[in-house]
């Protein structure tokens, strides 16, 4: 339960920056390419982490580097919270999204190890413990910008939670890789020369790495610029564009909370293929329709079906190299720092032609891991 609720602080903060995006451009004077930078150094920071972490956290005690994690955590939101300028910010972000590698890397990959066989289901509870988080940022977001609370005060808050927290991992026992909680007591020896060489066995793992390749294609940071799409296509005011957030966490706890059960009557792997294709559809619906009605729809629709594909994929992805859960959270992150500079992409093109034409290129990853699940 503890490290389910990491994912559930973690998602409840993380997305805070998106939620308030409006405003913090407002009062920092940001343009459209530095807003996304900012996404693309928080992708690219946990990306590069966990690579680090997936390997160290099978030698270290996972605990201390966990309960780590979450105290760095703690201290970028706070400089996010303070900022003054663009640099101190991103210097928040960056912490951030560092700190990721072993405070949700790592709660994850030790949460999997302990229901062998069972990797699918507890990444659906996983994912269904952060929506129930992210539901709770444009919902503070909300009560804030009524009682006239400045943005900044919510940063500041979430550092100081993240910092308690972190009194509370302390004093829980996490169970190495390779241990059930029944057998946490039973030492594992490696060492980082052992899980090098296990990497580098499973890079040549051709099913393995068909799920790395495909995992990355599948990231579509819709959340990052929803609200700042609202905002300025639409015309929504700050805190109506960033209740849209509510859409897709609604929809996405629907999708979450379906799963398990939807897995007991189709594979998987059949499943994460007919949703992609339907996410894509919706998506781009989403873009092209003008109606603000049809466009939340579309977007509830898309949330609703992209909610399956991150715990679909990475189940089968731990599946294909069970009791390695470290070693898979290595591979996993080879191809995903390419896909950290989609944020900053967006940005660019939004920056020339509007951020509608900026999001549309969202589409081109998905598209492309859809044609390869048709295969096998």
């Amino acid at each position: 339960m503890s490290l389910l609720g990491v994912e559930f602080i973690n998602e409840w903060f993380s997305n805070l920056l998106a939620a308030v995006l409006p405003a913090v451009r407002s009062a920092l004077g940001l343009n459209y390419v530095q807003v996304s930078f900012l996404f693309t150094l928080l992708e690219g920071t946990d990306v590069l982490s966990d690579g680090i972490f997936g390997v160290i956290g099978d030698v270290w005690s996972r605990r201390v580097l966990i309960t780590s994690g979450t105290i760095v955590a703690g201290f970028g939101l706070i400089l996010m919270g303070v900022a003054s300028g663009y640099l101190v910010l991103m210097l928040g972000v960056i912490l951030y999204g560092f700190a990721g590698g072993p405070f949700v890397g790592l709660s994850q990959a030790s949460l999997v190890d302990t229901a062998p066989g069972k990797h699918e289901e507890m990444m659906a509870w996983w994912m269904l413990a952060g929506d129930v988080g992210f539901l709770l940022t444009p919902l503070m977001v909300a009560v804030a910008y009524a009682f006239g609370v400045d943005w900044r005060v919510l940063f500041l808050a979430g550092g100081g939670l993240f910092l308690v927290y972190a009194f509370f991992l302390a004093g829980v026992r996490i169970p190495r890789q390779g241990m059930t909680t029944e057998g946490a007591e039973v030492e594992v020896e490696a060492t980082v020369s052992s899980n090098l060489a296990a990497i580098r066995a499973a890079a040549l793992d051709p099913g393995l790495l068909r799920w790395a390749l495909i995992l990355p294609l599948l990231e579509m940071p819709v959340k990052a610029f929803v609200v700042l799409y609202f905002h300025d296509v639409v015309g929504f005011n700050d805190a109506l564009a960033s209740s849209t957030l509510i859409v897709i966490i609604g929809s996405s706890l629907v999708g979450r909370v379906l799963l398990p059960w939807v897995l007991r009557f189709v594979r998987g792997v059949l499943l994460l293929r007919l949703s992609v294709w339907l996410g894509v559809v919706s998506f781009a619906l989403f873009l092209l329709v003008p109606f603000v009605p049809v466009k939340l729809v579309m977007l509830a629709l898309f949330s609703l079906v992209e909610a399956d594909w991150y715990p679909l994929a990475k189940g089968q992805a731990y599946a294909a190299q069970p009791t390695k859960s470290g070693v898979v959270l290595s591979v996993t992150s080879l191809l995903s720092p390419i896909t950290s500079f989609l944020p900053l992409l967006v940005g660019v093109i939004a920056s020339q032609a509007g951020l509608g034409w900026g999001m549309g290129v969202l589409l081109v990853g998905p598209l492309v891991a859809a044609v390869l699940l048709l295969r096998g």
